[in-house]
């Protein structure tokens, strides 16, 4: 729960891999880096990257 707004489990993948959070912003295919300090750095990002991509190859191997 952020504040009094509770995120559903679902949107967590969705939120997890916005590269917003590593400080670009994405325009369809375009990409700049922004002007925001980055909330978490690109080595972290890449490392959960990387685990949600393992986590979706596991659930196909699962047929989940």
């Amino acid at each position: 729960m952020i504040g009094t707004t509770a995120i559903k489990e679902c949107a967590m993948p969705t939120i997890l891999k916005n590269d917003f959070y590593k400080g670009v912003l994405r325009h369809g295919d375009v990409i700049i880096e922004g002007s925001h300090t980055p909330l978490v750095n690109k080595i972290v990002f890449g490392k959960v990257q990387a685990l949600l991509k393992g986590n979706r190859m596991r659930g196909e191997e699962d047929g989940i």
